[in-house]
């Protein structure tokens, strides 16, 4: 599957599973320890392993440095930076060592929640536009391209995308194809 497959999977495993393993972090048991250490590891690798590539996919080239780099920072400081201190207040306010795996699931939600939205956007901004494909698809862009020598073709499997020429429009193609015939 793709990043939204593996994406999907990784939240609705933690969202199930978070409550029962911090039952086993907090249990003094080794082996139930390290068991449920093991499975956070599995579902937060489902989850964040094809992240990045989820991300470029999310953001139109044109704006996805600025974009990316500010959404990740934001939620980054938010989240990442309150956690700890949240997880703490939940314990000593609620008496349960398992409270922080309650807002994890919470959060797994959440998060399953915007995946899924985000998907079906996409899904509903292919069916306007007619296209079938992003231009982020693994392989490659399928940017028209032009070569040093003049001969063009379309970025993609077989390329690399490295070509030191600006991509083309089709109107700048015409105006060169009607140069060259004078």
């Amino acid at each position: 599957g793709g990043a939204e497959w593996w994406m999907t999977r990784g939240a609705i495993a933690l969202a199930v599973a978070s409550p029962f393993l911090f039952i086993g972090l907090s249990s003094g048991n080794y082996f139930m320890s390290f068991g449920a250490h093991f499975l956070a590891t599995v579902a937060l690798c489902a989850y964040t392993g094809p992240l990045a590539a989820w991300l470029v996919k999310a953001f139109d080239p044109s704006s996805r440095g600025g974009a990316l780099g500010l959404a990740w920072n934001i939620s980054a400081a938010a989240i990442g930076g309150t956690t700890p201190a949240l997880a703490t207040y939940l314990v000593e306010r609620t008496g349960w060592n398992i409270a922080p795996g309650l807002f994890v699931t919470a959060a797994a939600c959440v998060s399953l929640s915007s995946l899924l939205l985000f998907g079906h956007i996409q899904d509903e901004k292919r069916i306007a536009t007619g296209s079938g494909m992003s231009n982020a698809h693994v392989g490659g862009s399928s940017r028209p391209y032009t070569t040093a020598s003049g001969a063009s073709g379309e970025a993609g499997v077989g390329s690399l995308g490295l070509e030191e020429d600006e991509p083309t429009s089709s109107e700048e193609e015409g105006e060169r194809e009607g140069h060259d015939e004078k």
